[in-house]
């Protein structure tokens, strides 16, 4: 990366950081906060990946991960927003607290404090004007409610753990308005760009390196998998989105160290995802490209495409998996469930749909009342908060395609990376047919963030348009 990244806006908000931008950013102290901030978290993460919960090194690792985060937090919202990047990309898991919980979690606890403590001091908290809030708070609200509707009927197994759902729901919408809250120079914008394609590349190579056993599910022996037994079918949609926003900082970024090191980073995490042998992320990543298809940079489209082409000649298990993956969706409607996992879906989507959501078509069941294995998001939201609340679901999904074409209107970086923002939002849209693509921590946190990034782009280019015009006038 490049020692200083050009940018002409000095404006901040009440939670930036109290140092104003300057002309130039310096990557020099976010590297070496990253590398202080990281290095006890990804320790952490390997520990836990090979040797479980049990290790005596968990606690000490993770309370060390803590205070550190805390102090790199507390002088620098926007280093916190980068130790979160990171953090998401390994995503280790907390010690001795409510399973599932993350170290990301923490720093973003702790980042949303410092912000909002920031923003209340200064006596005014940032605006959020974006056709996202009030679907999002109708969703929210109809969610809450069907909960309370599934508690009383006696549908929701695990109180905790629907409540631990509806907060993960808020929080990625709250990361997407602190990230475009906070972010006000395009210095912090390309390097958090740069950032999130290298946390992306970091779960790849940990991926390629620590590779797991298939288990005779595919077309060799071993597959990339996440950290900590993640399945492989999960890191590929968090791959997809990273690769996305990889590929738009490429087309955006001028040349140079940047632009190398994103195309480095990228091509990383897509040789990672093709040695998942993910089936449903060969698919997301397929419309992820034709996004890029239909626009000015077809160019990216074409090379990935032929990139593809050159690794399916070069090594034959990637083009033996496109074709069973081809076979697999063929059959699937009267194959066996035993040896096809698209029938076997088809049967477990057959007896959610009957067994929870035509017993409460209307409200639905209550958040947590089906589990995240049931593999289709639609179907989740349905049995979730019923025809109700599915409605506000896809205003909700609307909302975000409005917002991303709304981004692609302004002219420069924000255009180009609003193209990968939406390359991720397809290919999630894809995966929600066969995964909770939409509930998941693993796409949920990078994909909000970069909604968050790319709304901040289109500020910062809106600032700049303005500051210009007032000097020449």
């Amino acid at each position: 990366m490049q020692g200083a990244i050009s940018s002409r806006s000095p404006h901040r908000t009440a939670g930036a950081s109290s140092r104003k931008d300057s002309g130039n950013v310096s990557a020099v102290p976010l590297v070496a906060a990253l590398a202080v901030g990281a290095a006890p978290a990804l320790a952490l993460a390997i520990v836990v990946s090979k040797e479980g919960m049990q290790n005596p090194w968990v606690l000490p690792l993770a309370v060390i991960t803590l205070m550190v985060n805390i102090f790199i937090i507390l002088s620098d919202i926007r280093m916190g927003l980068a130790l979160f990047l990171m953090a998401a990309g390994m995503s280790p898991k907390l010690p001795g607290i409510y399973d599932n919980l993350r170290v990301e979690d923490f720093v973003f606890v702790v980042t949303f404090i410092v912000w909002l403590g920031r923003a209340m001091s200064s006596g005014r908290v940032p605006q959020l004007r974006s056709p996202l809030l009030t679907p999002f708070l109708a969703l929210t609200g109809i969610s809450i409610f069907a909960t309370l509707w599934g508690i009383g009927i006696g549908t929701i197994p695990d109180i905790k753990y629907s409540f631990f759902l509806q907060a993960k729901r808020i929080e990625y919408f709250l990361i997407f308005w602190i990230v475009s809250s906070t972010i006000r120079s395009e210095g912090w914008l390309r390097l958090l760009t740069l950032v999130f394609a290298a946390s992306g590349a970091v779960a790849a190579i940990y991926g390629l390196i620590n590779p797991s056993s298939s288990y005779g599910q595919s077309v060799t022996d071993t597959r990339v998998m996440g950290p900590e037994g993640e399945n492989y079918n999960t890191l590929a949609g968090y791959l997809v989105i990273c690769i996305g926003a990889g590929m738009s900082a490429v087309a955006g970024f001028p040349r140079g160290r940047q632009r190398l090191f994103l195309i480095v980073a990228t091509a990383i995490s897509l040789i990672a995802l093709l040695m998942t042998f993910s089936r449903e992320g060969y698919i997301m990543m397929l419309g992820a490209v034709l996004v890029f298809g239909f626009s000015r940079f077809r160019i990216v489209a074409l090379t990935s495409m032929l990139l593809f082409i050159i690794i399916g000649f070069a090594f034959p298990p990637v083009r033996q998996n496109i074709e069973n993956t081809i076979g697999t969706i063929q059959a699937a409607p009267t194959d066996d469930p035993g040896s096809n996992s698209l029938t076997a879906r088809f049967r477990s989507w057959d007896y959610r749909w009957n067994g929870w959501f035509v017993k409460q078509p209307l409200l639905g069941n209550g958040v947590g009342s089906v589990a995240l294995s049931v593999d289709n998001e639609y179907l989740l939201r349905l049995c979730e908060v019923g025809l109700l609340g599915f409605g506000l679901f896809l205003w909700f999904l609307g909302a975000i395609s409005r917002q991303i074409m709304q981004l692609q209107r302004t002219q420069g970086l924000p255009q180009v990376l609003s193209l990968g923002l939406a390359a991720g939002f397809v290919g999630l849209l894809i995966q929600a047919t066969v995964a909770a693509s939409f509930t998941s921590i693993r796409t949920m946190e990078p994909f909000w963030f970069l909604l968050g990034l790319v709304t901040a782009a289109t500020a910062i280019s809106r600032a700049n348009s303005q500051q210009t015009l007032s000097c020449a006038s």
